[in-house]
């Protein structure tokens, strides 16, 4: 361990992530990033509110220290029907706590689950935002009727009441957050990053292509602008457009660009082999429709692509726009695409050595691993701001609870 994990080791007995995931079907998200590096320094309890009738069970994982638990639906129910059963969860808290520990530290991805953080009681506890719950339908991730928003932002907002810290993975999840009255001091821009050390290992090296390919990874959804793509492939036809990912959109327009001859729709593909196909690709693609939500996001994709060597041409991502168009090229027409991505093979971007050294550069920069220990040096420092508060508002308590602050702040060292 370095010096942050033995610190965080010293303090917290277990960390438990409440969550509203399936970690066994979800792909490589920010849970997994950052749930699997705290199972390198604590007992780690991946929590999943999918259980019914107030059933509980621990399942294991394939990572050492991390244990998946299914609770009740109802302890952090998604919408007014479903009552909160609170005798119910203080038996599963204190099962909890007799397997790991009293010294919780509490890391909250579920918008709906403040009154069970509320019962767990942990030493500390954050919140890592990473949808636009808040704000009009434009801003947000679910254009929803009133009734249920209304219920949403309760939530949420009784969420972030609970939380000592939360972390922010994109523009658009921090502008929301200021937007709805939370105080700027406790939020924290942690972005989303990258697992750069296991997209080199899976795309050593650059495979010659007879034909220059277009790749697309990730769902095929809402998100994408399937007019754009199809004028895209239809403009290029001496391109290969490739397509990685599950399918769940009812676009007519989808079936049109799959049945063309320069497409590949490959569908859904392990992690593995969107790394070997990146290794014979031109560069990385991401074509999204024009909305404010998605840019101001941080899709995953985007430094994924950047660590398998490849130059990126797509959609204005606004965290992203300082970047020189030897990393993130942005596109926004059809005629816009087509210049960008004919322009990028003819000086051959893909392969340039001064260019994959500078990708890998950025990678590394923007990998998961720098973003965990900011995440762990920001929690110390906001347990070094709780114990001197205490220092100066208890005085009057004496000697003895004196040396336990004491205590607590040499655990809590810079």
């Amino acid at each position: 361990m370095d010096n942050l994990e033995k610190q965080i080791d010293a303090f917290f007995d277990v960390v438990v992530f409440l969550t509203s995931s399936d970690w066994f079907t979800e792909p490589r998200s920010n849970r997994y990033h950052y749930a699997s590096r705290f199972a390198k320094i604590l007992p780690t309890i991946f929590v999943q509110f999918d259980a019914d009738k107030g059933e509980m069970g621990f399942e294991a994982t394939e990572i050492n220290n991390l244990t998946v638990l299914h609770l009740d639906k109802s302890f952090a129910p998604p919408d007014s029907t479903l009552k909160f059963n609170k005798k119910n969860i203080i038996s599963s808290i204190e099962i909890i706590k007799e397997f790991a520990g009293e010294r919780v530290l509490a890391w909250s991805y579920n918008p709906f689950c403040s009154q069970f953080l509320n019962a767990l009681n942990p030493v500390f506890s954050v919140y890592h935002a990473t949808e636009i719950y808040l704000g009009p339908p434009s801003k947000r991730l679910l254009a929803s009727d009133d009734k249920f928003y209304s219920f949403l932002e309760e939530n949420v907002l009784s969420l972030i009441k609970e939380n000592d810290l939360v972390f922010a993975v994109s523009d658009g999840v921090f502008e929301s957050l200021v937007q709805a009255g939370i105080e700027k001091e406790k939020i924290i821009k942690n972005y989303n990053g990258v697992d750069a050390h296991y997209w080199f290992k899976h795309s050593k090296e650059v495979q010659s292509q007879a034909r220059p390919v277009a790749f697309y990874q990730g769902n095929i959804n809402q998100r994408l602008d399937f007019e754009l793509i199809l004028g895209m492939c239809k403009a290029l036809p001496h391109w290969d457009f490739w397509f990685c990912g599950k399918e769940s959109t009812s676009s007519p327009l989808w079936a049109d660009i799959i049945n063309l001859t320069n497409v590949s729709n490959y569908g859904y593909c392990e992690l593995v082999e969107i790394a070997k196909k990146a290794q014979f690709a031109t560069l990385g693609l991401v074509p999204f429709k024009n909305s404010h939500v998605l840019y101001t996001s941080m899709p995953l994709k985007m430094y994924e692509y950047v660590a398998c060597g490849l130059p990126v041409v797509s959609t204005p991502i606004k965290d992203l726009l300082h970047y020189d168009k030897n990393i993130f090229w942005f596109a926004e027409t059809v005629v816009d695409f087509k210049m960008a991505l004919e322009e990028i093979y003819q000086v051959g971007s893909r392969a340039n050595v001064k260019s994959l050294k500078q990708r890998k550069k950025i990678s590394l920069l923007n990998s998961y691993d720098i973003k965990f220990n900011l995440s762990l040096r920001e929690i110390l420092k906001k347990l070094r701001f709780k114990t001197e508060s205490i220092c100066k508002n208890e005085k009057s308590h004496g000697g003895f609870f004196q040396l336990i602050v004491r205590s607590l702040s040499k655990l809590i060292k810079k």
